[in-house]
């Protein structure tokens, strides 16, 4: 079984899917707010055209990417199955590797990108904050 030893009730599997739902509309303001803010800076292969450092992107560096994770979480709650499993795993890695073709693209080719880099994590402050933590050795 996907969920453990036991097979989740009926019961269970609703709330799932309903919080899978309800998880699935949360990235849709954030996906508009930060198409917006790119303009003529979004494209389908990694390019760097600017950095943009407002609107959400000055809470996360990857808003998009961040929201298309949630949307693959929240599609396997929706739909638990082993395909559903696979299926958001393969996109969250597959993010993960465009993310980070994409931010060594930015880091090589604005140095302004590196203090932003520094100063602004994945997940917002709290991944920034960890980082940092991290280069000190704490």
């Amino acid at each position: 079984m996907i969920w453990g030893p036991e097979p989740f009730t009926l019961i269970h599997m609703k709330l799932i899917n309903q919080i899978g739902m309800i998880l699935s509309l949360v990235p849709y303001v954030f996906v508009v707010w930060s198409l917006f803010c790119l303009k003529d800076c979004l494209t389908v292969v990694p390019e760097a055209h600017a950095v943009v450092a407002h609107g959400p992107y000055k809470y996360s560096r990857h808003p998009l990417y961040v929201c298309y994770m949630i949307w693959a979480i929240a599609n396997f709650m929706m739909f638990p199955s082993l395909l559903m499993l696979f299926a958001s795993i393969g996109q969250i890695v597959f993010l993960f590797l465009r993310l980070y073709r994409e931010e060594h693209l930015l880091l090589t080719s604005f140095p302004e990108y590196y203090t932003y880099y520094q100063n602004t994590g994945l997940l917002g402050k709290l991944d920034c904050y960890r980082r940092k933590k991290q280069d000190q050795g704490v």
